[in-house]
């Protein structure tokens, strides 16, 4: 049972979607199952065990919606979970007609598991006067992602897929910071969360941080690279330039600064014999009485 970590929450790796639960669940069950097989070898007391293969990993838990604070009819929250159950992405290898339901990250606290839903049962357990539901407990079963398995060629069960994060955009955040926060690009981030203005993220918005190095399960890497085009994006690219020229215009700062600090302590002439009140700069090595101005940057 986990007791901290935020808000359970579900990522579509395949369509860029993300749902946060209402309430973190009391509690979820891990299910791991192995194939064992007996020997067949007659005439002994114990033949041993061969082993098979490994499932891959089952999670199950429930969680309640509530809107009898507001009236609102809960089947509307309810809707953003079941439509992870729509086959809606092109099932890659399995013929041009054929839809498959979308690959979920599914985090709570330090627990992360690739997966696909394989169950969700809903009960509507209160109504409101009008005879809508306002609560309802959802029972969901989840079972582990495996492109092996998916492909029909037998299966491992090691947990795999994006290195993706939900973080909050704080006020005055832009694509370019969060980039800088996090490990990422301006360019990456955008991408990700469907944004056209990278210059101006409202404060609260939850940001989808995906590791550019994370291979197939990377959420941009699933899309055309034409969707994340939009008429800011030169502009973070250019940003992200100077945000790299400033860190080596920083590191040259520090170097000439550090040869001045060296210089200053030298005896007049010990290297260069720079004559005062000419300019020079006395002891600079290799350049006699040479007139060498204090950079600013």
């Amino acid at each position: 049972m986990l007791t901290s970590g935020g808000k359970a929450s579900f990522i579509d790796l395949d369509l860029g979607r993300t749902f946060s639960v209402q309430y973190n669940p009391k509690e979820f069950k891990v299910d791991k199952a192995v194939s064992w097989k007996e020997h067949d070898d007659q005439g002994q007391t114990n033949a041993g065990l061969e082993f098979q293969k490994g499932a891959p990993l089952i999670v199950t838990m429930e969680l309640l919606f509530d809107t009898t604070h507001d009236g609102s009819d809960v089947r509307n929250r309810v809707q953003g979970l079941m439509a992870f159950t729509n086959a809606d992405v092109p099932a890659t290898g399995e013929g041009a007609d054929k839809k498959r339901p979308p690959r979920l990250q599914f985090t709570w606290g330090s627990f992360t598991i690739t997966c696909v839903i394989e169950s969700l049962n809903v009960s509507y357990v209160m109504f409101s006067s009008s005879g809508h539901p306002i609560r309802a407990r959802v029972s969901l079963k989840l079972k582990e992602w495996d492109p092996k398995d998916a492909f029909g060629s037998g299966g491992g069960s090691g947990i795999s897929g994006a290195k993706v994060k939900l973080v909050t955009a704080g006020a005055g955040a832009t694509a370019s910071s969060l980039a800088a926060q996090h490990g990422s690009t301006s360019r990456q981030i955008m991408s990700d969360n469907n944004i056209e203005d990278g210059m101006e993220i409202p404060a609260g918005t939850e940001i989808k941080i995906c590791d550019p190095t994370s291979g197939p399960g990377n959420v941009s890497s699933n899309r055309n690279k034409s969707d994340s085009d939009s008429p800011f994006q030169e502009i973070q690219d250019a940003i992200d330039e100077v945000e790299k020229i400033v860190k080596e215009v920083d590191k040259a700062k520090k170097k000439i600064e550090a040869i001045f600090t060296g210089s200053a302590g030298k005896p007049p002439g010990g290297g260069g014999g720079g004559k005062p009140g000419s300019g020079g700069v006395p002891g600079a090595p290799g350049f006699p009485g040479a007139e060498i101005g204090r950079a600013h940057v």
